[in-house]
């Protein structure tokens, strides 16, 4: 995203690149709401890191935004709700 912060094994969300994301999304399709954001761990496991507790707290802190965190090397994928990650990590693995 224009504005992010990103490294080979590491990206973090800023307000610029959040609110270039979002005015295009607006101008492609104004009848979308954005509900949450998904990312990769490849290798890393899927979890949510400090920096996407930060994201998550700062873009998709509703109680109905959702963060999707997925390892493709592992087959792993962890669900997060809201700025409080709901009651935590869902496996949806298993």
């Amino acid at each position: 995203a224009r504005g992010a912060i990103e490294e080979a094994d590491y990206f973090r969300l800023t307000e610029a690149a959040w609110d270039h994301v979002s005015s295009e999304r607006a101008a492609l399709r104004p009848d979308l709401l954005t509900v949450g954001w998904y990312h990769t761990h490849p290798g890393f496991g899927a979890f949510f890191s400090g920096t996407d507790r930060a994201s998550q707290r700062a873009f998709f802190n509703r109680p109905w935004n959702v963060g999707l965190v997925i390892d493709p090397t592992r087959d792993e994928v962890a669900l997060f709700g809201g700025a409080d990650f709901g009651s935590g990590l869902w496996d949806l693995t298993a």
